[in-house]
């Protein structure tokens, strides 16, 4: 290539490069024009939060870039409030009631993103709130280029916050059982047997007894939940506090579902009798601590002597060792102030074993904190007859008139003399009857069947024949017995005042006399008959007694 060559191809890169040289700058130019036209326009509507564009200095303008700018859509400024925002998909509508400070009426909805919003952390407007916008029209409508607050301060916000993104933290299942608890307890003790396990049955019902206030007082020790371990806390008693409810006195057990434990366990029958006593132990340190002081429990049924030979024979066996065991811990028993009471027909028993728990019985029972019933060789029926036969032993041997056999003479004549008739009266098992116990005394008391076995029988099961014995009576169960009481008496009074009349008759006198001296007859008649049935009462403790103390003797 010649010098001449050479330099035209010089030339035309020369002049090729300026060519491009300048399309860069055109397009640097034109970018330049377009970013300095926003500002202009931000600043002739008065845009309060400013503009984030930097401003440069550039050429001056070209016709087309003008032309191309004209053709783009107007910026206006508007005011107003958020008609609504969803949080979750991050738009909403605001409401201009104001546009270039004119007002609309009525207000001009306007689309807003969240990515628009002038504010710091999660980007959301709150319902109702105050805002200042730029905005433009569109194919869609009206849209919000940038949104702040008035002044061009930060937008509030919504509190609110869409799942997935900042979620709050779920309630833990303890703070859904204590909300369940506080609002519905009744709907949880009965449904949690059948559509909840055994965890989340223990879990509830302890929390059940933590808040539901009525199945905890100041003398008791109320019992918090870790999950299913226990911590007992003491509670300082102060004068004056006063129960939140009512706690039961006296608590009665049929203690059923033994053999069929031990065959659901694969063992033998006397093995799930021996896992029962055990049981039964274990329920009475828990009435100890909750402050239940008497307790009576049906361990043996006169309808049990119709069981096979080796069943009796291994029950009366089991008496004989756990008696025995009583008289070696009566340390115990006398630290507890433990009075043993057994209840039955113990003349149906063998004699060794009526001698020890004759012995046992007169070993403790000058103690008075508290009280364990045994029924042995019992059923009702035998001790409701035997009650009307010592009545006629009273009238045969002269202790008593025909007409002082009464209700509560005969309720005073039972085994159960000493004791106030059962609150609650508990059945395991499943089994829905009371199988002839304590028939007399159970008129009044809340019945709870429970379908555990008893040697599964556990401390919430307790807790749960409590807590339904103080929703279901409350106060009604004590003014139901004031009620019988004052008709029991107001029948006795009755009767007194026809005898009252038939002696005024018999002596001549009319029966509607002297008022006082029908008053003075009424007293004496009634406080010859107190005499009479204290006397009468007093001679059956006595044969009572002595039949033990003889027992006793022998036995030693």
């Amino acid at each position: 290539m010649n010098t001449d060559q050479q330099s035209e191809v010089g030339k035309m890169t020369l002049q090729a490069e300026g060519e491009h040289g300048n399309t860069r700058e055109k397009k640097r130019a034109r970018h330049t024009e377009a970013w300095n036209a926003d500002c202009e326009r931000c600043e002739e509507h008065k845009f309060g939060g400013g503009c984030a564009k930097a401003p440069e200095e550039a050429p001056e303008e070209a016709p087309e870039d003008a032309a191309r700018a004209a053709e783009e859509p107007q910026l206006l400024h508007g005011a107003g409030i958020c008609k609504w925002f969803n949080v979750r998909m991050g738009f909403g509508f605001l409401s201009m009631t104001a546009r270039a400070g004119v007002a609309l009426d009525p207000p001009v909805d306007v689309f807003v993103h969240q990515s628009k919003l002038h504010m710091e952390g999660f980007r959301s407007l709150k319902e109702g709130e105050a805002v200042e916008f730029t905005f433009k029209k569109s194919a869609k409508g009206l849209e919000s280029i940038r949104v702040t607050g008035p002044g061009g301060v930060f937008c509030i916000g919504s509190e609110r916050r869409p799942k997935g993104k900042n979620v709050q933290k779920r309630r833990s299942k303890g703070d859904r059982v204590t909300w369940l608890v506080s609002n519905r307890p009744v709907l949880l003790l009965r449904g949690k047997n059948y559509v909840m396990g055994q965890r989340r049955r223990a879990v509830i019902l302890g929390a059940v007894l933590c808040q539901y206030h009525k199945g905890i007082t100041a003398k008791l020790y109320p019992l918090h939940m870790k999950g299913l371990r226990l911590e007992r806390v003491s509670l300082v008693s102060a004068p004056g506090c006063q129960a939140a409810g009512p706690m039961p006195k006296h608590i009665a057990f049929i203690m059923d579902g033994n053999r069929r434990y031990a065959k659901k366990c694969q063992v033998e029958r006397q093995e799930g009798h021996s896992q029962g006593f055990n049981k039964l132990a274990e329920t009475l340190r828990w009435c100890l601590n909750l402050g239940i002081l008497e307790v009576t429990v049906y361990a043996f049924s006169i309808e049990n002597f119709k069981r096979s030979k080796s069943e009796v024979d291994g029950l009366m066996d089991l008496a004989r060792e756990k008696f025995s065991r009583l008289m070696e811990e009566q340390e115990k028993l006398q630290k507890h102030g433990v009075c043993i009471r057994v209840l039955g027909d113990l003349h149906l028993l063998p004699l060794d074993l009526q001698e020890l728990v004759a012995q046992a019985v007169q070993t403790t029972r000058n103690y008075n904190k508290c009280f364990l019933n045994i029924c042995f060789a019992y059923t009702s029926r035998h001790e409701i007859s035997n009650a009307v036969r010592e009545m006629a032993w009273g009238v045969e041997q002269g202790l008593l008139d025909p007409s002082d056999v009464s209700e509560s003479l005969l309720d005073k004549c039972l085994y159960t003399n000493h004791s106030p008739h059962p609150d609650i009266l508990i059945r395991t098992s499943g089994e829905v009857r009371l199988s002839d116990f304590l028939l007399w005394q159970t008129s009044h008391s809340c019945l709870v069947f429970q379908p555990v076995l008893w040697p599964e029988y556990t401390f919430w099961n307790l807790c749960e024949a409590i807590l339904q014995f103080q929703m279901n009576h409350s106060m009604l169960q004590q003014k139901a017995r004031d009620v019988y009481a004052e008709e029991r008496k107001r029948q006795q009074l009755e009767r007194d005042q026809a005898a009252v009349t038939e002696q005024l008759l018999q002596e001549g006198l009319p029966a509607s006399g002297d008022p006082q001296l029908r008053r003075t007859r009424l007293h004496k008649l009634s406080a010859r008959r107190e005499e009479r049935v204290q006397g009468f009462l007093q001679a059956l403790e006595l044969k009572r007694a002595d039949w033990l103390a003889h027992l006793g003797t022998a036995s030693t």
